[in-house]
């Protein structure tokens, strides 16, 4: 069932590993002037823990973030529909297992950054950086399984496509498209051509993300002015 409370035993499980900074550390990169950062992923958790974004169960492996109605058409949160749809087991040691379904949720906390930011994204980059801070994740967290995740991620996962761009980026690249254009064009078109995708993402089509209702982020601390298009 549907939990809008923020208070459900997987709602909180959701907050605790968006809200590890310790693991999200690393995860502090830039797509098309977006930035994604630990902080924004705590946002994410705050939402969830408002009762802004829905959690409900899904399958272990899989995960799925939906966009809701424009916040201007004054509908509640739950007719929104700005949900999580994820199962995220309760794990007591950290093995591959544990750190894949925490990617998951990474994954999915970046949509919704961009969506809470109403970013006027287009698809095939709001995939892109989800799939980089995935990937960011498993290679940061697992030191045992580090030089085998590209090879295991998912089995074919995209994620693993992404796993070139992710270590940029723990290399301390924040601007990984303009740095590293080729790889990241790469990336843009195996996402496309993806069976999961090919039917309804293009280079053109837009995300929709449009603003989680009755929620405002907080701007993050680390604010990079450097950087443009963050959206405030």
């Amino acid at each position: 069932m549907a939990d809008w409370t923020g208070t459900s035993a997987l709602a909180s499980r959701l907050i605790t590993a968006l809200e590890d900074t310790i693991a999200t550390s690393k995860i502090y990169f830039s797509v098309c002037g977006w930035l994604i950062t630990p902080y924004y992923l705590s946002q994410v958790a705050r939402a969830i823990r408002l009762g802004k974004i829905g959690v409900g169960q899904g399958t272990e492996g899989t995960a799925h973030y939906s966009l809701g109605l424009a916040p201007k058409k004054g509908a509640t949160p739950q007719d929104e529909g700005n949900f999580f749809n994820v199962d995220l087991p309760l794990y007591t040691t950290v093995n591959r297992f544990y750190v894949n379904n925490r990617a998951l949720v990474i994954h999915e906390a970046v949509h919704a950054i961009h969506d809470m930011f109403a970013r006027p994204i287009k698809d095939v980059d709001d995939e892109a950086s989800a799939y980089i801070a995935q990937a960011v994740y498993c290679l940061d967290n697992s030191s045992y399984y580090c030089e085998n995740w590209k090879t295991w991620l998912g089995q074919g996962d995209l994620s693993a496509e992404a796993c070139r761009l992710a270590e940029k980026v723990l290399d301390g690249v924040v601007n990984v498209d303009t740095v590293f254009p080729t790889e990241y064009f790469d990336l843009k078109s195996k996402i496309i051509a993806h069976p999961l995708y090919r039917d309804e993402i293009t280079y053109t089509s837009m995300s929709g993300c449009n603003g989680i209702g009755g929620f405002t982020p907080d701007k993050s601390p680390d604010y990079a002015p450097s950087l443009s298009g963050f959206g405030f």
